[in-house]
């Protein structure tokens, strides 16, 4: 029997949002459900993911929320089975922990949560 890890409840995202990966943010991630202690992301998969990327940026394409430089850990990264035909392109799944956030992070983080989850 698997244990809860989690100190935060997560919350599925109600609309678009996504995950830039910096230091070079050539990798995007669709966010999947975030909490004020992490999130988890969908990406295709790739050559290019670097493992030395150690901040993520999350932003809407109305740019209405961007939180900047949020250090994280990731702690899970597994294939998504295909649950259709017309996706050919191979995709994961990648949840992370957040690292240490500063007053400003936090804030914006809570404000993320209030209005784009579900």
């Amino acid at each position: 029997m698997d244990r809860e890890r989690r100190c935060s409840q997560r919350f599925d995202v109600s609309d678009v949002a996504f995950a830039e990966f910096e230091p070079d943010s050539i990798q995007v991630g669709q966010l999947i459900d975030i909490s004020e202690g992490g999130l988890s992301f969908r990406y295709i998969e790739s050559d290019e993911w670097e493992d030395d990327m150690k901040e993520l940026s999350i932003f809407t394409p109305s740019q209405e929320t961007n939180l900047n430089k949020i250090p994280f850990l990731t702690v899970y990264d597994s294939r998504i089975e295909k649950d259709n035909s017309f996706s050919s392109m191979p995709m994961r799944r990648r949840s992370v922990k957040f690292g240490k956030l500063n007053k400003n992070q936090r804030s914006q983080l809570g404000k993320f949560i209030s209005s784009q989850s579900i």
